[in-house]
């Protein structure tokens, strides 16, 4: 299964950069870049501090959203008369709201990190 980029006027100008690369070969690459002496270490020191920073942000995000119970629950309950349905939602729509607001605040952060040291990773490039 091979992957093209589009080409025309619509095209993206990177995307032609990626050319016909397999994703099976692309995800060979990746891992060649990161599991090498150097490169495992710096993943892992990256990738620790960013998941204890998602679970921080996840944490405040649920505790800021606990207020949305009340509201969640009076607003369902007349609609939908089922209060089993209604009791859940309440308790689900803080840990909703807190992953979304994680995902808004924490994945640009962490692509970003992550797209900077697979720059760093890349094996330098023999000319001539």
């Amino acid at each position: 299964m091979q992957f093209y980029a589009k080409s025309g006027p619509g095209a993206a100008a990177g995307a032609g950069a990626a050319g016909a690369l397999r994703v099976r070969a692309a995800v060979r690459r990746s891992w060649s870049l990161a599991w090498t002496p150097a490169g495992a270490p710096r993943v892992l020191v990256l990738a620790l501090p960013l998941a204890a920073v998602a679970a921080g942000v996840l944490r405040l995000a649920v505790q800021a959203a606990l207020p949305l119970r009340p509201v969640v629950r009076e607003l369902l309950e007349p609609a939908t008369g089922n209060s089993f349905a209604v009791y859940y939602a309440g308790i689900l729509a803080p840990v909703v709201v807190g992953v979304l607001v994680t995902a808004a605040l924490v994945l640009p952060v962490a692509c970003t990190a992550f797209a900077v040291l697979h720059g760093r990773l890349r094996p330098p490039v023999r000319r001539g």
